[in-house]
């Protein structure tokens, strides 16, 4: 999981974890940025392009939307959905 996030843009924290607590914990104790992005990526699986990474990411301005969309992309569903249809 990646974690990005900008004040006045400038580019505040860049961070990679692969513990969904220990990204929550660093959300939380963010101070008022501006914009945050998040990846989590699944790993390589086949699609009708060919092998490719496979994840979710989004751009979110506030902690809530942030916080929200880590618990779907990193929910028990989302690795199953990828170890069902795209691991290779």
């Amino acid at each position: 999981m990646r974690l990005k996030a900008w004040k006045d843009k400038k580019l505040m924290v860049d961070t990679t974890r692969s513990n969904k607590l220990r990204l929550q914990y660093i959300i939380r104790e963010m101070d008022r940025m501006d914009k945050y992005y998040l990846k989590v990526t699944y790993g390589r699986g086949n699609t009708i392009n060919g092998v490719e990474e496979i994840y979710n990411h989004g751009e979110y301005t506030n902690k809530k939307d942030l916080l929200f969309a880590l618990s779907v992309f990193a929910s028990k569903a989302e690795v199953v959905d990828y170890l069902e249809n795209f691991a290779i």
